[in-house]
């Protein structure tokens, strides 16, 4: 299977590099997971992402209290189109978190999400979602994420109850830099989204964009519970 560049997140690579990657940010072999295998005429991106040791929370009103650290494992599995590399046509992006101890090396499961886009569209399921999950990703390859020597163990925790809740639409690049603004400090957030926001660039998408128009429709016709706005049913 040949592999191709997905041009959008090579871009975000490089402002991810140039503002994140010094904190403590381990991609995949030290690279931005921007190639994807080729595979009837659709591209699939299946990439582990480690960002170790950063903090629970951001600042709050730029205090400088003690703050815990937790181990992230982001794990994408994307499919874009060959003609169209910027569209994409299915997207689940899982984000788990843990505790790790370094003797022996061991990381805790404290609790997943997962946001997912897939089609074709099925009845009283929003379009896209977050779903909170039980299982964590999986196991990563140490010969792939070199940073990554832990165990995983799952932590009882019973009171996690899978559910799905509407959302925009999330692709990793969306999904990194909502875990930038809930984890780092403000400024670099804003650093971030600066160089985002002035690159000129085109950024991944969601495929079939006459969704969007059907999406605006459900919210004007369900005021005023704007989330039902994702959701569709079986005829339609």
């Amino acid at each position: 299977m040949a592999s191709a560049r997905i041009k959008a997140y090579q871009t975000f690579g490089d402002l991810w590099g140039q503002h994140i990657h010094p904190y403590k940010a381990q991609l995949p072999l030290n690279r931005f997971p921007c190639t994807a295998e080729q595979k009837d005429g659709y591209c699939e991106l299946d990439a582990m992402i480690h960002l170790p040791k950063w903090p629970e929370q951001a600042k709050i009103d730029g205090t400088q209290r003690h703050r815990r650290e937790i181990d992230i494992l982001v794990h994408a599995r994307e499919r874009f189109s060959v003609a169209k590399p910027h569209v994409i046509e299915e997207s689940k992006v899982t984000v788990s978190y843990f505790r790790t101890v370094s003797n022996p090396p061991t990381a805790t499961h404290l609790s997943t999400v997962r946001y997912d886009y897939d089609l074709p569209l099925r009845p009283s399921h929003p379009l896209f979602h977050f779903h909170c999950c039980r299982e964590t990703v999986p196991q990563p390859n140490a010969a792939i994420l070199e940073s990554w020597r832990f165990e995983i163990t799952q932590n009882a925790n019973e009171g996690q109850y899978p559910f799905r809740v509407p959302t925009p639409h999330m692709s990793l690049c969306s999904v990194l830099l909502g875990l930038v603004a809930e984890h780092l400090d403000p400024e670099k957030f804003r650093a971030l989204w600066k160089a985002i926001t002035q690159k000129d660039w085109q950024p991944p998408a969601p495929a079939k964009a006459h969704l969007w128009e059907r999406c605006k429709q459900n919210a004007e016709a369900s005021q005023p519970f704007h989330n039902w706005q994702w959701y569709f049913w079986a005829d339609e």
